[in-house]
């Protein structure tokens, strides 16, 4: 027999052509990664030391999860980066705890050691007792683009690095420069300007309040540590997303890094 771990609509399935098919038990999708010995994604950086932060981060999945764990704000990053060039894709999913508080992810050049949104370009997630807000994050400036993001609900983030542009949206929906549409519209960028003389990363930052008031974000770089109740690829057949990948753009793998 010979087990095909790398497709997920045929676990247990034998493909050596003997029919020697394993029965499935007490697994699911969800139980099985797409990370495998020739293709790895990236995840979140759990032992990249931070001097700015006040706080901390705890990990979990794998390292696809994180949450702070002392007050202030707390900074992590992507453990591949992604040059000055390409295009990528990315999910996060956030949930508030207590009252919650803020989460981010953006890109910031791989100099930046904070790995904050001073000079990114990405998204915030406002969610507490009194806002549930949606920003984007255009050179460090934070501007809402929705008021109604929902505990668990799914941001998104393309990035074109060959061109300097960005776009946010969450739950299936591109705010495409204010003018939403399930479509990613390349002309109505919500962000421009993203400077090529730099290399990035993902930076993401967190905000514990004393009290536990704060967010836990699942990170989905095309690994999925949370249900997919979709399946998307990208246009080269890697990762497993809620929605669908644009068209153009790459989950952060090293296949895909190697063939930008």
């Amino acid at each position: 027999f010979y087990l095909d771990f790398e497709d997920s609509g045929a676990l247990g399935a034998d493909v050596s052509g003997n029919g020697n098919d394993f029965t499935v038990n007490n697994l699911t999708a969800i139980d099985q990664t797409t990370d495998t010995p020739t293709n790895n994604f990236a995840t979140l950086n759990a032992i990249w030391g931070d001097n700015i932060s006040a706080g901390s981060m705890t990990y979990s999945n794998g390292n696809t999860t994180y949450q702070p764990t002392t007050n202030g704000n707390s900074y992590t990053r992507s453990t591949f980066g992604m040059t000055n060039k390409g295009k990528w894709y990315a999910e996060m999913k956030v949930t508030e705890v207590s009252t919650g508080q803020s989460a981010s992810l953006t890109v910031t050049p791989d100099t930046n050691f904070g790995a904050s949104t001073d000079s990114g370009y990405g998204f915030q997630v406002q969610l507490n007792a009194s806002n549930t807000v949606l920003n984007k994050v255009v050179g460090g400036t934070v501007t809402s683009i929705n008021e109604s993001f929902a505990s668990g609900s799914i941001a998104m983030l393309a990035v074109d690095l060959d061109n300097g542009k960005m776009w946010v949206g969450y739950n299936g929906t591109w705010y495409n420069n204010n003018n939403a549409s399930s479509t990613l519209d390349v002309s109505n960028p919500d962000g421009t300007g993203i400077s090529t003389s730099y290399d990035y990363i993902y930076g993401f930052q967190a905000y514990w309040q004393t009290g536990g008031y704060y967010d836990i974000a699942d990170v989905n770089f095309g690994n999925p540590s949370f249900a997919i109740s979709s399946g998307n690829a990208d246009g080269n057949g890697f990762g497993n997303f809620e929605y669908a990948v644009p068209t153009g753009f790459l989950s952060l793998c090293t296949n895909n890094l190697n063939a930008v």
